[in-house]
């Protein structure tokens, strides 16, 4: 499984703010749940995250304080868009 070798399309702010506001419209449940869907939309279904990245954003999160969910999203979005991400 290599996970650096995927192509990753580039991600901007109007495919972040819709793909994070589709998700949490229509997701529900617990802090694990809701990445599991960021999962299935960013990595399986849109190909703009690998799960490495998913992995190391969850284990940074994990450390700050403050929601899980929220902590995972902001590193993702600091992630794809640097610059924009925390305006």
């Amino acid at each position: 499984m290599d996970d650096i070798s995927i192509v990753q399309k580039e991600a901007g702010l109007k495919y972040l703010f819709l793909t994070f506001l589709k998700i949490g419209c229509v997701s529900f449940g617990g802090h694990m749940a809701l990445i599991a869907v960021v999962q299935k939309e960013m990595i399986e279904k849109d190909k703009t995250l690998s799960q490495e990245n998913l992995l190391n954003a969850v284990s940074i999160a994990s450390l700050l304080p403050g929601p899980l969910a929220v902590n995972v999203v902001s590193y993702i979005g600091y992630h794809l868009h640097k610059k924009m991400a925390y305006w």
